[in-house]
């Protein structure tokens, strides 16, 4: 092998962390509503792809230089930099949004798990049973194994992440150290949080709550908490203290903030339709 040829170790070393977070991004929450949304209405909502790709982006970008420059997450710069009622406000709308993520994604990968062990025609998705049997036109009789298998395999992808994001979150909040890079023993608080987090996510699925369902509202709770978080990080990355000279530039600022707008709007016109029922 040739000394400039990338060893198969040091490229997996490489790939590994990008790879492990997109596909922890896709959750069996998201699964379960892709599958919702997909029974339903086919291809008919892939041109909003078009315009929402951009805005995703951008918001991404945006937690990736606040990362990078500070070298710090969003709990830790609004504790340095902004009132603490607003820090406990963010802490616990993600305190929220992932103990019921992770309740959802716990409940329906042992829902899958019953699939597997045998516990485009379903067009109205109620059960987990129905959206494994939505993929028959294209799995065939392995639908529900291939169903199974997603949810599980990116559930254990996502709760630890989801536990994860919740700790820093509280560590930060509360001015102490650890990371996951710590030995357990110096980073106490840290691993308590983790294993405070996941039991209350586990106890969130006791509750008798379809999985499939429980999915779906885990969805839209994100989806509602997620625009005053994007609001909070538009905030942090045109900040010169805590940015530095390494603030967002303006056009991609109203990128941000036109995709913190779009998602405020999809919120507002959720509960419209909700609560109207048109």
């Amino acid at each position: 092998m040739r000394k400039d040829t990338p060893s198969p170790k040091g490229f997996l070393s490489r790939l590994g962390p990008g790879l492990i977070t997109g596909a922890a991004d896709d959750d069996p929450s998201g699964i379960g509503t892709h599958s919702e949304v997909g029974a339903q209405f086919g291809y008919g909502l892939a041109w909003t792809f078009v315009f929402s790709f951009p805005l995703m982006v951008v918001i991404q970008e945006v937690a990736a230089q606040i990362g990078r420059v500070t070298g710090r997450g969003i709990a830790a710069n609004v504790r340095r930099h902004y009132p603490r009622g607003l820090l406990f406000l963010i802490v616990s709308l993600l305190l929220v949004a992932n103990v019921i993520n992770l309740g959802a994604d716990l409940s329906a990968m042992g829902a899958a798990l019953q699939l597997l062990t045998g516990g485009k025609g379903i067009t109205d998705i109620q059960t987990s049973s129905q959206a494994a049997e939505a993929l028959r036109p294209i799995a065939g009789d392995l639908a529900f194994a291939l169903f199974a298998l997603g949810i599980i395999g990116t559930g254990m992808l996502a709760v630890p992440v989801l536990a994860g994001s919740a700790a820093y979150a509280i560590t930060e909040m509360m001015g102490r150290t650890g990371s996951l890079a710590s030995k357990p023993l110096q980073a106490k608080f840290f691993c308590g949080a983790i294993a405070a987090t996941t039991l209350v996510g586990g106890m969130v699925n006791m509750g008798g709550l379809d999985p499939a369902k429980a999915l779906y509202w885990a969805a839209v709770v994100n989806g509602v908490l997620a625009a005053p978080l994007m609001a909070v990080m538009m905030l942090i990355v045109r900040n010169e203290k805590a940015m530095g000279k390494l603030v967002l530039p303006h056009r991609a600022t109203l990128w941000g903030w036109a995709a913190t707008a779009v998602m405020a709007a999809a919120t507002a016109v959720f509960f419209w339709f909700l609560f109207t029922g048109g």
